[in-house]
């Protein structure tokens, strides 16, 4: 991976947070330009996972134009594909898919991860895709001057989140960066359903509570804790 993606989406993982309200604001071309980039990049590192981008302005179709209107004003979406039946792979999606979040954010822009709250029919209008993808998710993507939520800065207490071994070398480093991305990364409803457990093997990424309900979204919010 390039470095200088890197050093940008690790600075973006401490400002990035979901907002659901944009001001409709056209999305710079440069700022376009390094999203499709981005999207290249994406698709080399995780083979099976395609992200897609496409600007809202002036389409027919809304997919956020849904009843209740939960995302409003979104400037672009990003499309997250992955073959079907692909289980295994739903982190992949996570990761894939909040590494472009995190290039979003690295350009001044927010974001939202949406697994429900669109008209899927719509989304998948707006992308090629075939018979073999499943359309896993989508990102709002637009200008927004809206403030974290307080449901958005309550957090699981870390200590359920972590447990290290002991002995296990570089143990202060290790719950650093458990903390961080515990901390930082954002999941549905806000659960935080995953569990870092450290060992001298390395640190195991789980589940630590199962939705029959968000099941499915559950592992793509592991994705996401491990791209960060």
């Amino acid at each position: 991976m390039d470095s200088d993606y890197r050093r940008q989406w690790l600075s973006a993982a401490s400002e990035r947070f979901s907002t659901r309200v944009f001001n409709a604001e056209p999305i710079d071309e440069n700022d376009e330009a390094a999203l499709l980039e981005c999207e290249a990049l994406l698709r080399a590192m995780y083979g099976e996972v395609r992200i897609a981008y496409k600007s809202l302005i002036g389409q027919e179709e809304n997919p956020f134009d849904t009843f209740g209107g939960k995302i409003e004003g979104a400037a672009g979406i990003a499309a997250v594909f992955c073959k079907k039946d692909a289980e295994h792979e739903r982190q992949k999606v996570g990761m894939a898919g909040e590494r472009f979040v995190l290039e979003c954010t690295a350009r001044g822009l927010k974001t939202c991860w949406v697994c429900g709250s669109y008209n899927h029919a719509s989304a998948l209008h707006l992308f090629e895709h075939n018979d073999s993808e499943e359309l896993y998710a989508v990102i709002a993507i637009g200008e927004s001057q809206a403030e974290p939520s307080e449901k958005h800065t309550e957090k699981v207490p870390f200590d359920e989140l972590f447990e290290i071994q002991p002995g296990v070398p570089d143990a202060e480093v290790i719950e650093r960066a458990a903390r961080f991305a515990a901390s930082s990364a954002p999941s549905s409803m806000n659960r935080q359903p995953w569990r870092f457990e450290a060992d001298e093997k390395g640190i195991l990424l789980s589940l630590r509570q199962r939705s029959l309900i968000a099941n499915k979204m559950q592992y793509i919010d592991l994705g996401i804790a491990a791209a960060h």
